[in-house]
């Protein structure tokens, strides 16, 4: 009798889950007229060229960083967008970044801000004769513009500068005002004089709430990156993990390496690394990955259905499955990895001062403390010394049940076409989390279609964008433009 009992159960409880399975479909593809708007300019690929040839090189030293090319850019700006210009507000804040109001011309509805930054990433030394095309030559052929930030992310500001150029000449003023801050040193993350910061500050000085920012972030992919077989999908960022580089220093007597000691401060810190590489933070389901998975999981094969229909059970299983992949590892847990390390100035001498540095990027619901407490934990009977270098604590989640992320999932659908939306986890680092004073609905979304080859290029060799791409981002910040400040 327990015996039929219990398979009665496990019958059951199977029963339950091929029903939660089935009901578990795609909700969201509801058909969307495509925009009809056109780009009326017929150089924005020029003036992409024009913006790469700049080196804007941002540095987390300040010293070391050309800021005669900063200035050169500025003025290209000026010379390229006149009507911009001539119309738009225009203040320099923190000396090099940029912030330009639109006014416009109902003073009750909340602005919208659209950021980008101007720096880009250094190239590798030493890999400068890789590129087919010089990285700052911004080389145009008949399918691509080329060179560093053309995808991160003078690609996306100079699609913001064409959007509003051409809506400026046919003499168009939106509902609210508008906003475009674009900041200089994104790319040395917690740098001194961080530039969207202080933008913010500003904006915040002046009483001014906005509605919506848009920043870097998702976009339209391949849906094969996110285990959905047929299609593109969407991602927009509704959050960002933080950032924190801790410097992890052991002391030990020094001397000759010929009669080495058991404590070398370096085979110390190597016992803290092994300890930490063994016993990562604990995984979790946050509110934006299981909304991710809730959506992007109805689109997937019947398996992986049967499996994130029924976390209730499998959460276990699943979570195991995501912590074998550097990516879907990364949106569920707190990365701690080393980066850095030194030891003594020659190759004979034991070192006295061993450091190591530690780069975590802390998941919503942890802090930076809780990473040094657990490096700390890590460490039980090695004397270290932590210090934070630089860091920046997750941001705030925006919520997807909203007006705003409508609005942006509506755009997405009408330039890219009628695919999954679905909310994100930046891994990585935006400027948007410091405009969190004076906004609420903070949403992360590049205006370009990106394929797997695109995505491996930023900040990397043969970083490039195609022209047809390009064009339709100046028709994505068109479109959302008057999605947001017309309706």
């Amino acid at each position: 009798m327990v015996g039929y009992i219990i398979l009665g159960a496990f019958v059951l409880l199977i029963a339950v889950m091929l029903i939660r399975t089935l009901m578990f479909k795609p909700n969201d593809l509801g058909e969307i007229e495509q925009s009809k708007v056109q780009v009326t300019s017929k150089d924005v690929a020029k003036h992409l060229s024009g913006a790469i040839k700049y080196k804007t090189i941002s540095n987390p030293d300040p010293e070391k960083t050309d800021w005669r090319e900063f200035d050169g850019f500025r003025d290209y700006l000026i010379k390229t967008y006149p009507k911009i210009h001539k119309v738009m507000e225009r203040e320099v804040i923190s000396d090099y970044s940029l912030l330009y109001k639109w006014a416009g011309k109902n003073k009750d509805k909340k602005p919208l801000a659209l950021l980008s930054h101007m720096d880009v990433v250094p190239v590798m030394p030493g890999t400068e004769d890789d590129w087919d095309q010089g990285a700052f030559s911004g080389h145009i052929d008949d399918k691509y513009v080329w060179g560093r930030g053309t995808q991160d992310m003078k690609g996306h500001l100079i699609a913001v500068c064409e959007a509003v150029e051409q809506l400026l000449n046919k003499g168009y003023q939106p509902e609210c005002d508008i906003y475009l801050c674009f900041g200089h040193n994104e790319e040395v993350v917690g740098s001194a004089g961080g530039g969207a910061k202080a933008i913010a500050k500003t904006l915040e000085d002046g009483g001014v709430e906005l509605g919506m920012v848009i920043d870097e972030g998702g976009a339209a992919i391949p849906g094969t990156m996110f285990n959905v077989p047929n299609g593109d999908i969407a991602v927009i960022g509704i959050s960002e993990k933080g950032y924190a580089d801790i410097k992890v220093t052991c002391k030990k007597a020094g001397g000759h390496s010929s009669q080495p000691p058991k404590d070398n401060g370096l085979v110390e810190l190597a016992k803290i690394l092994v300890r930490l590489d063994k016993k990562q933070m604990k995984q979790r389901f946050t509110y934006t990955v299981k909304n991710l998975f809730d959506i992007t999981g109805r689109h997937m094969s019947f398996g992986m259905r049967f499996m994130l229909s029924n976390l209730w059970i499998t959460k276990p299983l699943v979570l195991k499955a995501l912590s074998n992949s550097p990516t879907s590892n990364a949106l569920t847990r707190t990365t701690i990895t080393p980066t850095m390390a030194e030891g003594s100035p020659a190759g004979n001498i034991l070192p006295q001062t061993a450091y190591v540095n530690i780069n975590s990027r802390v998941l919503q619901g942890q802090k930076i403390e809780d990473v040094k407490k657990h490096i700390k934990k890590c460490a039980k009977d090695i004397e270290i010394e932590m210090e934070l270098q630089r860091g920046k604590e997750p941001s705030a989640v925006s919520t997807i049940d909203c007006e705003e992320f409508e609005i942006v999932k509506k755009t997405v659908k009408q330039i890219h076409g009628n695919m999954p939306v679905a909310p994100y986890l930046m891994v990585g680092g935006t400027d948007s989390c410091f405009y969190e004073n004076v906004c609420d609905k903070i949403f992360r979304v590049g205006p370009f279609k990106m394929t797997k080859e695109a995505l491996g290029s930023i900040h990397s060799t043969n970083e490039k964008i195609e022209i047809d791409i390009l064009e339709n981002g100046v028709r994505f910040y068109i479109q959302l433009i008057n999605n947001y400040c017309d309706k």
